[in-house]
């Protein structure tokens, strides 16, 4: 009798001790069903981001044949500006950014004159709309050399000379 009573009591101690367990036990198995479906999630976007980086929009891939110069001039003439808007084009070197996927970076610089602020606004729009793979990343604003402001109205806008630095990341081999 004496130890039915004792394993009893084992019984009842076990019991307690795994009682006293459960609750945080119930928790840590909640946590554990949360994380794994965030970790699904994740791996469902690492493998959107994967599938991504294998294509490429149609506009990286569209290639109009056309000089960089002869598009900025298109892009001038469709904003309604005179050619000779369009003072200088610099194209850079293209540069290889990675080999897989292939990625290429081209640089220009590109000298805008004679001009006003609302007159660069529809240039740059004309630009985006017709290039976007092209991206203007700094663009730099200064007022015509003073022999222009002479002849300025009062009144009217400034003639400008603005020089903006464009670039390019594009899929495909570097020529």
């Amino acid at each position: 009798m004496r130890l039915v009573v004792l394993w009893s009591i084992a019984m009842v101690l076990t019991l307690a001790a795994v009682m006293a367990t459960a609750p945080s036990a119930v928790r840590a198995r909640a946590h554990a069903v949360m994380q794994s479906a965030r970790v699904a999630q994740v791996d469902g976007l690492v493998q959107r981001i994967s599938a991504r980086r294998t294509t490429s929009p149609a506009w990286a891939a569209r290639d109009s044949g056309a000089s960089l110069p002869e598009r900025l001039a298109t892009a001038v003439a469709a904003a309604g500006l005179p050619a000779n808007v369009l003072v200088s084009v610099s194209p850079g070197a293209e540069e290889q950014l990675s080999a897989e996927p292939p990625l290429r970076r081209q640089k220009a610089t590109v000298l805008l004159g004679g001009l006003t602020l609302p007159q660069l606004a529809k240039v740059l729009d004309q630009w985006r709309t017709a290039e976007p793979a092209w991206v203007v990343s700094a663009i730099e604003i200064a007022p015509e050399k003073a022999e222009s402001k002479s002849k300025a109205e009062p009144g009217t806008d400034l003639p400008l000379r603005a020089t903006l630095a464009i670039e390019r990341v594009a899929r495909g081999e570097q020529p």
